[in-house]
């Protein structure tokens, strides 16, 4: 609107420019300057506002980039401190073990292994010792259990008989 009103007033007076003073001419032609550059101004400010316009969408976008960076990033710590603590519960759930074992110089872990085998001895045994008792109270309802039962004691026998033929081999070679 306001160029439409600027064009009519400079048409009326170009129209009237013949009949102009000397000193209305130097008017016109300082008005005329003026409209030229407001109008640079004009021209200057709109590529001045396209150039923002494109900053500012950069910047949008830099920021929804950014954004996505920081929401995988902010995922992976999350991940990471899950899987540290995880590992943290492991680590102090194995630390009497490990303080067992490094204990007087590294012979803590024969001393740590030797108390784990004899107490999973002793669950074999406690076991074994239930299923024979078992064995021998059903063998007087059912005698077959009787026949399971002289199987069990003959693979005892046997793996006792083994055992003890070893320690017997292992003192003569000690002796010898």
């Amino acid at each position: 609107m306001k160029r439409i009103i600027v064009f009519a007033a400079l048409g009326l007076i170009l129209c009237n420019a013949y009949a102009l003073t000397p000193q209305e001419r130097k008017v016109l032609t300082q008005a005329r300057t003026e409209i030229r550059a407001g109008k640079a101004q004009y021209d200057q400010s709109r590529l001045d506002l396209a150039a923002a316009q494109k900053e500012t969408a950069d910047a949008l976008n830099h920021i929804q980039v950014t954004e996505g960076a920081n929401a995988t990033l902010a995922q992976g710590i999350k991940r990471e401190h899950t899987e540290n603590v995880a590992n943290a519960a492991a680590a102090a759930k194995y630390k009497p073990v490990y303080d067992a074992c490094t204990r007087w110089f590294g012979a803590g872990a024969i001393v740590f292994g030797v108390k784990d085998l004899l107490k999973h001895m002793l669950w074999f045994a406690l076991g074994a010792g239930v299923l024979v008792i078992a064995l021998y109270a059903l063998s007087f309802a059912f005698p077959i259990f009787g026949v399971f039962l002289a199987v069990f004691a003959r693979v005892f026998k046997g793996i006792f008989g083994a055992i003890a033929t070893a320690f017997r081999a292992l003192e003569a070679h000690l002796k010898a």
